[in-house]
């Protein structure tokens, strides 16, 4: 199992992984001008589990 940090706690997703004793995913994060976001993963997940640390956005 991984642990994967979206944009809204950077913070709280190191401390979920440090008290789980997990690894973040190695990733990048960017957002386009129209609010988009891009989501790049830089390493092999298959297999694992994944643990995605995000808040969600109010309903439009």
């Amino acid at each position: 199992m991984k642990v994967l940090a979206g944009t809204s706690n950077l913070k709280l997703c190191k401390d979920i992984a440090r008290q789980l004793k997990l690894k973040l995913v190695n990733s990048n994060i960017k957002r386009f001008a129209d609010g988009e976001v891009y989501v790049e993963i830089n390493e092999n997940i298959r297999g694992n589990s994944i643990f995605v640390v995000q808040s969600t956005s109010n309903p439009a």
